[in-house]
């Protein structure tokens, strides 16, 4: 099983060599992800891409490759907005784990 990455976003899993090496060149960026108010809100985020596991500690300035960003970017939640008679009217994405490039 893959290890789980921590905040410094070390590529550790069980893939081929060459496919760590192209993970490791891969741009990165610098984020934090602030905790929050709710259920998980200070829990850390974990996201998964193309089999690489990663763990990322909310508040603290990492470092992710642009895949883990855009994983990210499109974890999404639904909320729907209804009128009076609970039709709905609108419909809101709202990021699930608003983060800051930094």
């Amino acid at each position: 099983m893959p290890e789980k990455e921590n905040v410094k976003a070390k590529v550790e899993s069980s893939v081929e060599p060459d496919v760590k090496a192209e993970a490791s060149s891969a741009t990165k960026t610098k984020i934090r992800i602030p905790s929050h108010e709710g259920p998980s809100g200070s829990d850390d985020v974990f996201v998964s891409v193309n089999g690489r596991d990663y763990l990322i500690q909310r508040d603290v300035e990492v470092e992710v490759p642009a895949a883990v960003l855009s994983a990210l970017s499109n974890a999404v939640i639904t909320d729907y907005v209804t009128d009076k008679d609970g039709r709905i009217i609108k419909e809101r994405l709202i990021p699930r784990f608003p983060y800051q490039v930094l």
